[in-house]
């Protein structure tokens, strides 16, 4: 299990930025058409 987590760890650091835009783009669309979560 604690490899696996390292492992989820090294991914989540690679695309931790790539989900923090897209998410940043989807929060903005959201907020534009009024959809709330």
């Amino acid at each position: 299990m604690k490899e696996r987590m390292k492992e989820a760890q090294k991914s989540i650091k690679l695309s931790d930025q790539k989900l923090i835009n897209a998410v940043a783009s989807l929060t903005e669309v959201e907020s534009k058409l009024g959809v709330k979560r």
